[in-house]
């Protein structure tokens, strides 16, 4: 369907999808700014079972669970959650549209 504003469609306008990058394991390559802190402690361990999958990066199975832990302990000082033990970062590719701020 076409997603144009202006142009005319009977369906719903669905607008553009969010789209993020994920935190590359050489950050500094790339000039990764992390915006958003995402909690999987409840997923981690799903998340460690689909690493193990991947032989082929066996040297990043470490790596990874050690960036969880500091985005864990990044997300849960930073919203106050000591609930958060793995995070995620991510940036952001289009800017986030609200209408409320603190959102």
């Amino acid at each position: 369907y076409a997603q144009a504003m202006g142009y005319p469609s009977p369906h719903k306008h669905l607008g553009a999808p969010p789209v993020f990058y994920f935190e590359p394991h050489q950050t500094e390559m790339c000039q990764f700014m992390p915006d958003v802190i995402l909690d999987i402690t409840p997923v981690f361990e799903t998340k460690v079972k689909a690493m193990h999958c991947m032989d082929a990066q066996v040297h990043l199975w470490n790596y990874y669970t050690d960036i969880a832990k500091r985005r864990g302990t990044q997300g849960g000082r930073n919203s106050g959650n000591p609930a958060i033990v793995y995070a995620e970062a991510f940036q952001r590719v289009y800017p986030q549209v609200t209408m409320n701020p603190l959102s």
